[in-house]
Order: C-alpha cells, then structure tokens, then sequence
C-alpha cells in the first residue's frame, strides 16, 4: 500500500495549493484562500459507485490533512503535511485509521531551495531515496536507491527553469511543450496527448507555491514528468486528447472566475467529483 504515489497523481487531477504569492494581507488574498477541498473518486466502469472520497483541509492556504475514506465512508488512512519556517513542504507522514504511523516522507533544499533529495520510508519496509544533482547545463540528474536496486534518469530544463523532457538511458521517454507554464502538448513513449483551456476562469494560485518559487521542484516531488506537468499552471485545463482517450473537465465557478466544482470525465465516463472551500 503505497498511498504516497496516489498523492502525488491526485496532482495532475488539479488539486492545488492555494496560498498567496506573497505576504500580503489585503481582503482579495484572504478571500482567494482555500479551506478545504473534498474529492470523490467513481467506479470507471460505473459511474453510479463511489470508490473513494479524499478531504484535504488548509490553515493559511496550506495543505496540513489529507483523509481517505473507503466507499462506505468509513476513513482509512490519512497524512499529515509540514512545512517549514518559510512555507515550504518538508515532510509527509501518514497513519493507518487506527493511528498507529505507516510512512514518512522527506523532502530537502539546498541553499537556493531546489530539492535535493527526498526520503520515503513505511512499515511494509519498502525505503526509497531519491538524490537529485543540479548540474550547470540546464539539466538534473535523478539517482534513485528502490530498497537497494539503484537507477537514475535525466531532466532537462527549457530557459524558463522548467522540466520539459525526462530521459532514460539516453531516451527521451516524455517531454512537454508548454506555452509559460501552461501544456500545449505532452509526448511519452506511447502517445501525444493535446490541451485545451477555458477562456475564463483559473485556479488562484498553483501546486508550485508550496515548494517555493523555482518551478522545477514540482516535478522533483513527483520525480515524473508525466504526472506533474499538468500542476504548474494556474489555468483551467477543460480537455486532454490523444489518439485513443480523452479526458474532459467540467468546472462551475465563482463570481471571481476561481473553481467551487469540478467533474471529470474520462472517454466520456464519470471518474472525479472536486468540491473547493474558500475561506
């Protein structure tokens, strides 16, 4: 059981940090502040039975709880998220329903706040550590220690400082092409999947703001291209398509343009239901 990996996917699904860019305390940044989100997760191939149901509750625009409860509402497992002094995501550890501590995770700067390493470690003994090296030719290197097997691929960064290509062993496995931080397009091994946006509406701030300001951190969370790519922007992704699915995001916004509700339907298929609380 490894819910951490499900965490970092719920990403991409557009669950988002919605903390201030800046220390500010005018009312339009109080009232942009997220307090909690609720995600409910549907059968694929039945839409009318729920799977799963994630609450995330915020203090100041942060993350601090994630709780997951089963299809019968009852909880199963829940994290707790902790930042340090200046805001930046530091640890995750996680508990079985009864409480009792089942893995931890850490995530550590170096001194211009890039990550450098994260740590995963549960009670199922699996221990992950992942060391990431900045080099000076726009590129980081991942070395992964998986309970002891050793692999490393490669990030590229575009002149933006952001992640647009992963490669392995000399292989470009998925790169982006992106307009700012927005995706136009996405190419892995198998397919291109291509992005459309709403002309109105967005997000109040991104996923990025919890790891500071260098925007190459959210990949290095994930340590995937492919699955956080989609959480840099701050804009309302309505339809990714490629030659054999779709996905389609349906959103009901507020007077200020910012999210209340959104579903998301794969090839036509209900598969999430997101209820945003602002403060």
């Amino acid at each position: 059981m490894k819910k951490l990996n499900l965490v970092k996917l719920l990403a991409v699904l557009l669950v988002f940090n919605c903390s201030s860019d800046d220390n500010s305390n005018n009312t339009e940044s109080q009232k942009t502040r997220i307090a909690k989100i609720e995600q409910k997760i549907f059968d694929f191939n039945n839409n009318s039975l729920l799977e799963e149901r994630i609450v995330i509750d915020y203090s100041d625009g942060k993350q601090i709880l994630w709780s997951f409860y089963n299809n019968n509402d009852d909880l199963t497992f829940t994290e707790e998220w902790n930042y340090s002094s200046i805001g930046y995501l530091i640890s995750i550890k996680s508990f079985l329903a009864d409480g009792s501590p089942y893995s931890e995770e850490y995530i550590i700067y170096d001194d211009d706040n890039r990550i450098s390493q994260t740590t995963y470690s549960d009670t199922d003994s699996f221990n992950k550590t992942i060391s990431f090296k900045h080099n000076n030719d726009n590129t980081i290197t991942a070395n992964i220690d998986s309970n002891g097997a050793n692999s490393s691929k490669v990030f590229e960064l575009n002149s933006n400082g952001v992640i647009y290509k992963e490669i392995r062993n000399g292989n470009i496995i998925v790169s982006v092409d992106y307009n700012n931080l927005n995706p136009i397009t996405k190419t892995t091994s198998f397919t291109t999947y291509s992005y459309e946006y709403l002309d109105n509406g967005s997000f109040p701030s991104t996923w990025s703001s919890i790891f500071g300001t260098n925007p190459a951190n959210v990949v290095l969370f994930g340590n995937s291209l492919s699955d956080q790519s989609d959480s840099l922007t701050s804009e309302l992704i309505s339809k990714i398509t490629s030659d054999s699915s779709s996905k389609e995001f349906i959103y009901s916004l507020d007077d200020n343009g910012y999210p209340i509700s959104m579903q998301s339907f794969y090839d036509g298929n209900l598969r999430n239901e997101f209820k945003y609380t602002y403060e």
